[in-house]
């Protein structure tokens, strides 16, 4: 950006943010379709910001299965990392003090307050974007995905880990419609 010169900043952010910050940062128009958070003001300033930066895991997604690794939703700060998965609040961590995450603050006392705020900041940021945090079945039979054997999701590969085209989900969105015979609504799905 013309004048703005160098600039480094440390306030934590997703994918999603990227295209939202490019677009604020040449004043192209963001269209509200576009998921994630402007942070042009952020670099612009050149201050940080603590913010609270979503990501998550939607499983049984990638070549990990559901065993392996459960469904989480979490947050990351300038100082923390908290994630819960379907049971509840799973990890924290400080990653100044700890960096590697090796100390899990998670069920130890003194830190009962730190992860009740940290998980008021996470379902902050879930009912933002309508996340109501499913287990990843809800998901897949929402969208529609086909599972390979192992039992995730193959981005390029068919029901038998055959090479195929990626696949496009197509939501099956639910919609209420009156009878006027009955007076009552009835449910159909979309078509694929």
């Amino acid at each position: 950006v013309p004048g703005l010169g160098a600039r480094t900043a440390s306030t934590p952010l997703t994918t999603p943010d990227i295209l939202p910050t490019l677009l604020g940062l040449t004043g192209v128009k963001i269209p509200g379709v576009v998921e994630g958070e402007d942070l042009s003001a952020l670099i612009r300033s050149g201050r940080d910001k603590d913010r609270a930066s979503l990501y998550m895991s939607v499983k049984p997604f990638g070549h990990v299965s559901p065993e392996q690794s459960p469904e989480y939703r979490a947050i990351r700060t300038s100082q923390y990392t908290y994630a819960r998965n379907l049971a509840g609040p799973w990890v924290l961590y400080d990653d100044q003090a700890d960096p590697f995450q090796t100390n899990n603050l998670v069920g130890k006392n003194e830190q009962a307050a730190l992860v009740r705020e940290l998980d008021a900041r996470l379902q902050t940021q879930l009912k933002r974007i309508g996340d109501n945090f499913r287990p990843g079945k809800d998901y897949i039979a929402e969208w529609g995905y086909r599972l390979t054997p192992a039992g995730i999701i193959g981005y390029s590969n068919d029901e038998n880990g055959n090479p195929s085209s990626p696949q496009t989900p197509h939501r099956k969105l639910v919609v209420k419609a009156n009878n006027p015979e009955t007076n009552s609504a009835a449910e159909t799905s979309s078509p694929k």
